[in-house]
């Protein structure tokens, strides 16, 4: 079946509300399953559609699809993953990085709004793979007076730190050392597009924006103007446009250019006329919280008549408007016809927005307070209650499939990862074809993923409008932002983190969920084998490195449900003289199985890291994707060898060869390039060439490096003749082996932890001068959470992508070298790097370590 066709049909059908986001969810699975030949018999046996709705789509033309209007004036359709997510972003043309002066790290897609004195962009943060919002000065408004007012609206915006406050993320200069600060982009709707959309009717923001949420709306307002003023700061232009609606419920209000504060003296003064309290217009310097409540009346009284309260073309009418009828008339006489406007919130927006400010209201707590009477006093208790159930059972069904959703795709994200591997870069399109469709999958599979998450928190935050503090509403939002919390804590975003955790605070009533870092979870652990002691030690960061911090002893006999809030763990094991480490992740609300069978697995030799069975997070970050495509991946425990192989071993086993068959020893002698061997076979010995001489170092030196400049098959020997040599099996890593090795169980970058440090492994820039290799174990912090050593640099590794005994039946399937070396960069050192070989390619770059299976991990 094409996939596009029911993707087309469905997206159709969400349009004319015949079904809904989750349906078209189910609809995906069905998909899925491949059972269905065509596109009208998988919605036929789906249930959601009848053969009518289906022949009323199909007439639609399949070419109508939302079109972007490009500047040049061509057309160029959406996406389905932007149909699916609701966004109306141009294509990945249009948003291809153009120069900035703004340095590396953020690169300018394209200007989001310009006012008074300022422009705001949006730019592609490179650091942290996301979006934001960046704003500088505009070219004709740059003067050393507006750059002062700038770097103080940076300062003065930072200090406040309230969910519903627009967070500032980095500060900066660019080229020209201009000021410029970065804060969380918010591309959604402000107040000022609802309230337009509403005053012309706009169905769908009728139905959605009702008079009790846009009043739920204001209190939110109210109440982080009030938190503002405590911190001395008095904002100066609230306004509808300043009011910014997030896509997961959030309220936020942005634009703190005109701010005053004793602490922060802004030059600049002014506002906007139609909201302007009148000692602003006067210039007087008397301001102070209830001259916010004056604009905040207005806002109110923009909220009720949908119209200003001073209404005019351009600033210079609205202050002569004021000059001529003030007071305004009440909100009801000026609203539109069919919209209801009670007279008590003509009377809070009024008093508001009284000219003498002794007459308004002391403060903006006081005129949420005011509203909030309202909201609880004027509605039918009961019906309110009802309605509010209905919503929350309505908010917890979607929450189930959202979770649902969660828990399948890991799934998809191996599927396509396995597919892409299976399918070469260069293969022509017909078989490309199957990489596109899993991709388009993929995006409409985490759109309807996210549609369920708004619904399902919308559902929630109307059961809160229909009955301010029903507690199950509260509970559904609470797990909901600390599923959040968590899932920004496993990407490693810290400042989605931060973000998240300001919303559950909102309702988190216990502190319980804030206080475990979101929902607990606990491990079940299942243990055999002669252990003496076992602990479990959190992981902190410090240094730039992830280490082992507060630890906890376990008694042996109560490893069945040890309780732990979600993150990164390590076991510690003590047995005999081994000391083994087993990292564990938490994840929240689930049970996390560990299970160590030391008595069938055995415990390591002597230069090896005991590696346990189990699932980790593993995959790497595809171009063009934000965020690294992880899949839990199952791995049955290993033993590896803690360093790469040295020269002196290899020589050692080179020696052997040499002895028995001088002609098969050539082949297998390492070369620093391709045709220049480090050594040639003379009679039956081993004579350096230039290429060694050319190194410059002592044999005791060359005994402990690294081995390198060594191609699979001799990897291959080398492991037959070290299986005979110690009586075990051994052989090269599959990439999964060595990436669980590299970076354990939480998904980290590098073995040390998620920040890159030149000085934390061996790579091009740890020395100064020209790069060379040195001894193995030189870089004490190039460590991973096993235990393993020198995986993020020395030398990369020999790695098969499946077993060897697969390797025979998909023979196409390219062997692959995993991490970095002494002469890479910084982005060869990640555990996600990876680069395709063939079997017979040798690289000064490339060594290799060796493998031995422990036994299947029991389900």
């Amino acid at each position: 079946m094409e996939s596009g066709h029911f993707v087309e049909l469905g997206i159709a059908a969400l349009e004319r509300k015949w079904i809904d986001a989750a349906g078209l969810l189910v609809a995906v699975r069905l998909f899925r399953t491949g059972k269905h030949a065509s596109a009208r018999e998988l919605w036929l046996a789906s249930g959601l559609l009848t053969s009518t709705q289906i022949d009323e789509l199909e007439r639609r033309s399949p070419s109508q699809r939302m079109l972007y209007q490009a500047p040049n004036g061509d057309t160029q359709p959406h996406s389905y993953a932007d149909i699916a997510e609701g966004t109306s972003n141009p294509p990945v043309a249009e948003l291809v990085p153009q120069e900035t002066p703004y340095g590396t790290r953020y690169l300018v897609e394209r200007v989001l709004t310009e006012g008074g004195m300022g422009r705001i962009v949006i730019c592609n943060d490179r650091a942290l793979g996301r979006r934001v919002a960046l704003k500088a000065l505009r070219p004709e408004t740059r003067t050393p007076e507006n750059a002062c007012n700038l770097e103080k609206e940076a300062r003065l915006t930072g200090t406040l730190e309230h969910p519903s406050i627009v967070p500032v993320y980095d500060v900066g200069g660019s080229e020209r050392n201009e000021p410029f600060y970065v804060m969380r982009l918010v591309d959604q709707p402000s107040l000022e597009d609802v309230l337009d959309s509403l005053r012309v009717q706009d169905p769908t923001m009728t139905a959605t924006w009702t008079l009790s949420r846009l009043l739920r709306t204001f209190v939110q307002v109210c109440q982080a103007v009030h938190y503002a003023h405590s911190r001395d700061v008095i904002h100066c232009d609230l306004k509808p446009a300043n009011i910014l609606l997030g896509a997961f419920g959030e309220v936020l209000v942005g634009d703190w250019g005109l701010a005053h504060s004793t602490k922060h003296q802004m030059s600049a003064r002014g506002g906007t006329p139609a909201y302007m309290a009148p000692e602003q217009i006067t210039g007087s310097t008397g301001f102070d919280a209830r001259t916010d409540v004056f604009a905040l009346g207005a806002v109110l009284y923009r909220i009720l008549s949908l119209r200003q309260p001073f209404p005019g073309r351009d600033a210079s009418e609205v202050l002569r408007r004021r000059e001529i009828q003030y007071p305004p008339p009440w909100p009801g006489s000026v609203a539109p016809p069919d919209r209801v406007v009670p007279a008590e919130l003509e009377e809070i927006a009024m008093k508001a927005m009284a000219p003498d400010p002794e007459a308004r209201f002391p403060s903006a707590q006081g005129l949420a307070d005011a509203v909030d009477v309202f909201l609880e006093g004027t509605r039918a208790r009961e019906q309110r209650q009802r309605r509010a159930e209905e919503l929350v059972a309505q908010g917890d069904e979607l929450a189930a499939r959202y979770h649902e959703a969660l828990e399948e795709r890991p799934k998809l994200a191996a599927e396509l990862a396995c597919l892409r591997m299976a399918v070469e870069p260069w293969a022509p399109a017909e078989e490309r074809q199957r990489v596109w469709d899993a991709e388009d999958e993929v995006g409409v599979f985490d759109g309807l993923q996210v549609r369920v998450l708004q619904e399902a928190l919308g559902s929630y935050e109307q059961a809160l409008q229909e009955e301010p503090g029903q507690l199950d509403a509260r509970r559904g939002l609470a797990r909901l932002y600390a599923d959040q919390v968590e899932r920004a804590r496993e990407r490693r975003d810290d400042l989605d983190r931060i973000y998240f955790e300001g919303l559950l605070r909102q309702y988190d009533d216990d502190g319980t969920l804030v206080r475990a870092g979101g929902r607990p979870g606990w491990l079940d652990i299942e243990l055999t084998g002669d252990v003496e002691e076992i602990k479990l030690s959190t992981v902190e960061e410090r240094d730039r490195r992830l280490i082992t911090g507060t630890e906890r002893r376990l008694r042996r006999g109560a490893l069945g449900a040890v309780p732990a809030a979600p993150g990164s763990y390590v076991l510690l094991l003590k047995a005999g003289p081994h000391r083994l480490r087993v990292p564990v992740l938490v994840r929240g609300d689930r049970e996390t199985k560990v299970i160590l069978d030391l008595e069938a697995t055995g415990l390591p030799e002597n230069g090896e890291t005991f590696v346990a069975g189990g699932t980790a997070a593993l995959g790497e970050r595809p171009l063009g994707v934000a965020q690294p495509e992880l899949s839990d991946i199952l791995i049955a425990p290993f033993f590896i060898q803690t360093f790469p192989v040295t020269f002196g071993s290899y020589l050692e086993f080179l020696q052997t060869v040499l002895a028995e068959d001088p002609r098969r020893a050539d082949r297998l002698i390492p070369s620093a390039r391709e045709a220049l061997p480090l050594w040639t076979v003379d009679d039956k010995r081993l004579t350096p060439t230039a290429a060694y001489a050319s190194l410059a170092m002592p044999d005791e030196v060359w005994s402990q490096l690294p081995v390198f400049g060594v191609d699979a098959y001799s990897v291959m020997e080398y492991a037959k003749w070290w299986s005979s040599r110690t009586g075990r099996h051994y052989r090269m890593p599959t990439e999964a082996e060595w990436e669980k090795a590299a970076r354990g169980v939480d998904g980290r970058l590098f073995p040390w932890g998620d920040r890159f440090e030149a000085g934390f492994c061996k790579m091009c820039l740890s020395r100064p001068g020209t790069p060379s290799p040195e001894p193995i174990g030189t870089f004490e912090s190039d460590v991973s959470p096993y235990g393993v050593r020198d995986l993020a640099g020395g030398v990369a590794d020999w790695c098969t992508p499946v077993s060897l005994d697969d390797y025979k039946s998909e023979p196409n399937v390219p062997f692959a070298s995993r991490g970095g070396a002494w002469m890479d960069n910084a982005a060869d050192c990640a555990v996600t790097s990876r680069r395709r070989m063939k079997m017979a390619e040798k690289s000064a770059r490339l060594g290799f370590r060796l493998v031995r299976d422990g036994v299947a991990t029991r389900r």
